[in-house]
């Protein structure tokens, strides 16, 4: 049940209803499982009854909740992950560069296996969308190294990185560490959960989730629950 304010054009009345499942968006407007219908006069023409500002919130968490499903639905073993597909549009990097304003995506590394601290970082103007990046490096945050960059000179790339890193100096290292604890256990069901193991894994042996953990102790524990 999802509860959303609704406003009807043609008696401007506003009103609460419940829109039931919403997926996304789709050419600028929500599919909602229920057709809002004004309780004044009736109207259910979907050009009449808009959304109110008043859910802005509340839609930004729907949304949020229906890419990070899609981001993981989506994931492959030895791709990168976005942060904000995961924790949300608002944890994006906004920052200022030669006079103009620009969105910086940020995306490492998740396997649960994996130890490497490269990750690559994709900037966007502040008022486009997410599909094409105009620049694009790889940054190792454990050496502080450029590793590669694209349509960005290595100077502007490291200015780049040193606006990032003025809040905190362990930025990347933090996003990087939540988000493989955040998702260790998905990636461990979505990959090994429905797979038959050759040999039946020991309760004190290394849980296959790469969390170092004996197994008893983490993902069993979990599936016992």
């Amino acid at each position: 049940m999802t509860i959303l304010n609704f406003k009807c054009v043609k008696c401007n009345n506003e009103f609460d209803f419940n829109a039931g499942k919403i997926s996304n968006f789709v050419n600028k407007r929500f599919i909602m499982e229920n057709e809002p219908t004004c309780p004044l006069c009736g109207n259910t023409e979907e050009a009449n009854i808009i959304v109110s500002e008043k859910n802005d919130s509340k839609i930004q968490e729907l949304l949020n909740k229906e890419a990070r499903k899609k981001a993981i639905r989506k994931y492959r073993p030895g791709e990168l992950m976005s942060y904000v597909a995961i924790f949300g549009g608002g944890e994006i990097f906004r920052i200022e560069f030669k006079n103009e304003s620009y969105k910086v995506a940020d995306y490492y590394c998740v396997a649960p296996n994996c130890d490497c601290k490269e990750i690559i970082l994709h900037s966007f103007l502040a008022n486009s969308n997410l599909d094409e990046p105009i620049r694009r490096l790889a940054y190792n945050y454990d050496l502080d190294k450029l590793t590669e960059c694209e349509n960005i000179s290595e100077q502007d790339a490291q200015e780049i990185i040193k606006i990032l890193k003025i809040s905190d100096k362990e930025i990347f290292l933090k996003r990087h560490m939540a988000l493989k604890k955040e998702l260790r256990h998905c990636l461990h069901n979505k990959f090994f959960k429905n797979k038959k193991s050759s040999r039946k894994i020991g309760r004190n042996e290394q849980c296959p989730c790469g969390s170092g953990k004996k197994y008893k102790k983490c993902c069993l524990n979990k599936k016992e629950q």
